[in-house]
């Protein structure tokens, strides 16, 4: 797992952004609107998948997203939602506990890594959703390859009332 260059990361989130984001809805305006230094996770009305492009948002299963990502052997970036508060991502959490905090990552770090590598990545953190401090990533994640052609994103969100990691809300623009 590498921590991509910030100018790479920056480059590689606007083409994300341009290719699969609304940019139009007032969604994607609240978002545009966040410092991530000065902005309180309870202020945050919406993340980037509710502004998904509808001919790209196809609902997908999180088993399905793990055996895809688990069968692949190329390289993806991982990149997630500008979501943090000084506090941290999950509120009255100490940001210094955070996992993912002390590895050093910001709002616009992006990761680099083997897709089965994610997808194991995205396992063991899931594993425990009650455990937020021993994440290494945020829940709300984005995936895609150099070529942006296709893209992954795990949602903290779930498909129904019964919450648990099978029922997470996944969306895709390939099958997988």
């Amino acid at each position: 797992m590498n921590i991509v260059d910030r100018i790479k990361a920056k480059n590689l989130r606007h083409k994300f952004i341009d290719r699969y984001v609304d940019t139009s809805t007032w969604r994607y305006k609240e978002i545009e609107k966040i410092d991530p230094r000065l902005t309180a996770v309870s202020q945050i009305r919406c993340y980037l998948y509710d502004t998904l492009k509808d001919n790209v948002r196809k609902l997908t299963r999180y088993n399905k997203v793990l055996s895809y990502l688990e069968n692949s052997d190329r390289d993806v970036y991982i990149m997630w939602d500008i979501m943090y508060d000084q506090e941290g991502e999950f509120g009255k959490i100490d940001a210094d506990i955070c996992l993912f905090r002390k590895y050093g990552y910001t709002s616009e770090t992006m990761l680099l890594m083997k897709a089965a590598e994610a997808a194991e990545l995205i396992r063991a953190d899931n594993a425990n959703i009650a455990s937020y401090i021993d994440r290494r990533i945020p829940e709300d994640i984005y995936i895609f390859d150099d070529s942006i052609e296709w893209y992954i994103a795990v949602t903290h969100s779930c498909l129904t009332d019964n919450w648990n990691n099978e029922n997470r809300t996944c969306f895709s623009n390939v099958e997988v």
